[in-house]
């Protein structure tokens, strides 16, 4: 909480408690969550404040959109969790983390041999599970 603490401060903004909560519920979520979960999980603030809030968390880099179909989704970036990728069944919906250093390392190649600063990127893979399979 005091690196989301200190963050805000450098950009003007105060740790308000629907900050805080909205960041609790994206700190302890496994996976990528819809705006309306984390109304659902807040018990203390309105649903504007959570929408002023994920919007803000947004503008600012806290948390980042992960596109699931027609849903948004979001979790939170670096350094409050690493950098990663994810992998999503397209019958069951589940999205599921990639990490991996080989995937990293090509991404930086790959940008650096075409001669390209590279600043942010996004890797998902779609496909079936193994469940939705049978």
């Amino acid at each position: 909480m005091d690196k989301l603490h200190q963050l805000l401060a450098q950009r003007g903004y105060r740790l308000t408690t629907a900050r805080k909560e909205v960041f609790e519920i994206l700190n302890t979520t496994e996976t990528p969550i819809t705006t309306a979960s984390i109304g659902t999980l807040s018990k203390n603030i309105d649903r504007v404040s959570v929408y002023r809030t994920i919007k803000l968390f947004s503008d600012l880099e806290i948390i980042k959109l992960i596109p699931v179909g027609w849903k948004r989704q979001y979790e939170l970036t670096s350094p409050f969790k690493s950098h990663h990728h994810h992998i999503l069944c397209i019958k069951c919906r589940k999205l599921t983390d990639i990490n991996s250093n080989d995937l990293e390392h090509f991404v930086t190649n790959l940008a650096s041999t075409r001669q390209f600063t590279l600043i942010d990127h996004m890797f998902e893979i779609r496909g079936i599970c193994q469940k939705c399979q049978q």
